[in-house]
């Protein structure tokens, strides 16, 4: 394998011949041979006069398990507290915050 699984864990989900020979560690030559005669040893799609390939059929192949993308930070994908002290500040913040006008609060 050429490609670290680093390289092939960020590929997009549909991969072009050439990338997955790459990943396999197969010759250019070699790789339009096996496509031509159906034995390459990942699932191919023919999209006009190219082929292509599922990331995940490439994961499998290689024995890579399939990781989700990184989920967002805790502050990117957590509401903010309704009970939390309000960080805004200006002319009758503080009264909003005491009569429980705040954050859309009737």
């Amino acid at each position: 394998m050429t490609m670290t699984r680093e390289q092939v864990l960020a590929l997009s989900v549909t991969i072009d011949l050439l990338t997955t020979a790459d990943a396999l560690g197969i010759g250019r030559g070699t790789v339009y041979q096996m496509a031509c005669t159906g034995t390459y040893p990942i699932r191919l799609y023919r999209v006009g006069q190219r082929y292509r390939a599922t990331r995940a059929d490439l994961l499998q192949v290689l024995g890579i398990p399939d990781e989700p993308a990184a989920a967002p930070g805790p502050a990117a994908r957590t509401a903010p507290d309704p009970s939390a002290p309000a960080t805004a500040t200006g002319p009758g913040t503080k009264e909003r915050r005491e009569e429980g006008v705040w954050r859309g609060a009737a």
